[in-house]
């Protein structure tokens, strides 16, 4: 839902200034969130009174790896890019888990232009009673919105895969030896959480989750997979592995509930058979002679990855109440793990390094399984994308441009293979398409980087080479809507000079800046060459010529202006301004050459009337010539030439 301007001017004020009326503004906004659905009043009260609004510009830093959580943060327009994982509009990220402050796993940066509600965490969840994990306000909410999978990370040059021993002493991937790469996520968009989140499940709650993790597996529906896999995928213990492992493991794990805090879980020197994670609560490991340790939501504990039994050091027991386990055998897990093995090709390069990870998928459409990259370096990404996903992973264009800046060292990579590929006509509208999505959706890194609009420039000069004027001409209205209009206020001097104009009525166009002085009031005031002038005060300028715009400013003092950048515009009003010169230049030029050819026939036709009277032919040959030559002198404005009868 969209946030007033009353809920935003009420967050804007320090709490302690805040009013009655904009503690009720906000809590009436808080109460229509989904965020808090499960939240009883009183813990909504609260939070209105922690809550703050910021804005941020892009690649601005929220938090870095290993600082202290001690906020969480509600995202009401932008993206988020935060642990391998991105964040929309009406999502929320940032939660943390007791004991307070946790540190952050990830750093995490904001995409785009963002409006953010930052929400602090109370004293009381900061110290906790006793060293006691404090229980977080915020419950797990029934209702939430799931996003869509985002299904690939970018392998850095010279990373290499670890590998273990399966129980067939074949190779295969380790749950903890994948590596911590970023690029495209391989994580689930998760509209409440971030990698690092910890929810606390409300025993008073009528919770979905709990429904189908209640089931035998046997039991469970395909939705009841996907409720449990958009649950619990994001916890660190599972966000290490492929998506097709987390989902059989959703379909197969156990469901375990300890409700009082003090209960042996697994005793000291027993036997490892089954892997297990902690979905809510805190454990606690006691070992003698080492300190306690806190396993906290989402780590995993039980059966390392490896071929033989091993046995527990020290007892694993119930921290606080209401703990929540999820587990499965060891010999189901590894055959799962294996399993994937099977399923998973790993490409090299001519030095052996793994530069591309693949798996096998299911279609999304019921067609036929094919190949979805899991895993690559930048270069093999950018590849990709020329390549045809739609079957099996459909998502990967618009995931590459929303991502492309986190991996990507330098974006010509991209745009060099971009123009390369759209000389082949086999690609062509393949990447047209690509490059229509990213203006369309991302038209901001553009407008900021310098030769992002020199490919854009390149770009339309290579469609117009190829004769693509429908496409052009889409291209160029894309463009033209995606940017922003800006207003500008400008009392100008009387001794600056106007900017100088292109385009107007008369050409079929806007009026666009191509000149400007630097300094000049104009200059100050935020106008850039290849802006769109659109309106001078209340007065819209489409059927107004350059001329006549640039009159206007000459001769106004303080006025605004309301303006949008479009350089690709202004290109093609600069080329239509000097075809209409060139035009007008050859039609003054044929008008001049056929007036000097008429004129010099109407000599040479005087020239010959006067040899007919030398000659003195009859009145009646002669009238008739001579009035045809009248007419033609008339016509030519040279009464001079008329002979004399």
């Amino acid at each position: 839902m969209e946030v007033s301007v009353r809920v935003i001017a009420a967050l804007k004020k320090d709490a302690r200034e805040r009013t009655i009326e904009d503690f009720n503004i906000i809590f009436e906004y808080f109460v229509q969130l989904p965020h808090f659905a499960a939240w009883s009043n009183a813990g909504l009260k609260e939070t209105c009174h922690l809550a703050r609004y910021i804005e941020c510009e892009e690649n601005t830093v929220l938090f870095k790896k290993h600082t202290p959580a001690k906020c969480w943060y509600i995202l009401l327009s932008g993206t988020v890019f935060c642990g391998n994982q991105m964040f929309y509009k009406e999502t929320s990220f940032g939660q943390s888990a007791p004991p307070f402050p946790h540190l952050r796993q990830d750093d995490c940066i904001a995409l785009e232009f963002c409006q953010i509600i930052v929400i602090e965490y109370t004293p009381q969840e900061l110290v906790g009673p006793s060293g006691v994990a404090g229980t977080a306000p915020h419950y797990r909410n029934p209702n939430r919105r799931y996003g869509g999978s985002v299904e690939s990370y970018s392998l850095q040059s010279g990373d290499t895969f670890p590998e273990r021993e399966s129980l067939d002493g074949k190779s295969a991937s380790s749950i903890d030896s994948y590596p911590d790469l970023f690029g495209l996520p391989e994580g689930v968009v998760d509209s409440d959480d971030e990698s690092d989140e910890i929810s606390q499940l409300s025993a008073q709650t009528v919770d979905p989750l709990r429904d189908s993790l209640g089931k035998k597996p046997a039991d469970r529906t395909p939705q009841d997979v996907e409720i449990i896999y958009n649950e619990v995928s994001h916890l660190p213990a599972l966000l290490r592995l492929p998506p097709a492992v987390r989902k059989e493991l959703c379909q197969r794990m156990l469901y375990k509930v300890y409700k009082d805090p003090g209960f042996v879980i697994v005793q000291d020197g027993k036997e490892l058979h089954a892997w297990q994670v902690l979905l809510n609560g805190v454990l606690e490991v006691k070992e003698e002679g080492l300190p306690a340790k806190l396993l906290h939501v989402g780590e995993s504990f039980g059966m390392p990855a490896a071929t033989q039994v091993l046995k527990q050091q020290g007892d694993i027991l119930t921290r606080s109440p209401d703990c929540h386990i999820l587990s499965i055998p060891r010999s189901e897990f590894l055959h799962i793990i294996n399993q994937s093995e099977l399923n998973t090709k790993r490409l090299k390069d001519d030095s052996g390094k793994v530069v591309v990870v693949k798996e096998l998928r299911a279609s999304v459409s019921g067609g036929q399984p094919g190949d979805v990259i899991t895993a690559a370096s930048p270069e093999a990404l950018i590849e990709h994308l020329k390549e045809n996903h739609k079957g099996v992973d459909p998502d990967y264009t618009e995931d590459f441009l929303l991502t492309y800046r986190a991996f990507l060292p330098d974006v010509t990579l991209l745009t060099k293979s971009l123009l390369h590929w759209f000389k082949d006509s086999s690609y062509r509208y393949k990447i047209l398409s690509i490059v229509n999505s990213w203006v369309s959706v991302h038209f901001t890194d553009f407008d900021y980087n310098p030769k992002l609009w020199s490919f854009l420039e390149e770009f339309e000069s290579e469609m117009r080479l190829w004769n693509l004027k429908a496409e052009l001409t889409q291209f160029r209205q894309l463009c033209s809507s995606r940017t922003l209009l800006r207003n500008l206020s400008i009392t100008r001097e009387k001794s600056d000079p106007v900017p100088v104009l292109v385009g107007g009525a008369q050409l079929g166009c806007g009026t666009y800046v191509t000149r400007l002085t630097e300094g000049s009031s104009f200059d100050k005031a935020g106008l850039r060459v290849g802006d769109h002038i659109l309106q001078f005060n209340d007065t819209k300028l489409e059927q107004f010529t350059d001329e006549r715009v640039a009159k206007m400013l000459a001769q106004s003092v303080r006025f605004t202006l309301v303006v949008r950048s479009n350089k690709i515009a202004t290109k093609e009003a600069i080329h239509r301004s000097e075809e209409d010169c060139n035009k007008n230049r050859v039609t003054e030029n044929h008008h001049r050459t056929y007036s000097a050819d008429s004129i010099g026939k109407t000599k040479a036709f005087s020239g010959f009337i006067d040899s007919l009277k030398h000659k003195k032919a009859p009145k009646r040959v002669m009238m008739p010539l001579i009035f045809i030559h009248i007419i033609l002198s008339l016509h030519q404005n040279d009464i001079s030439i008329v002979p004399h009868l």
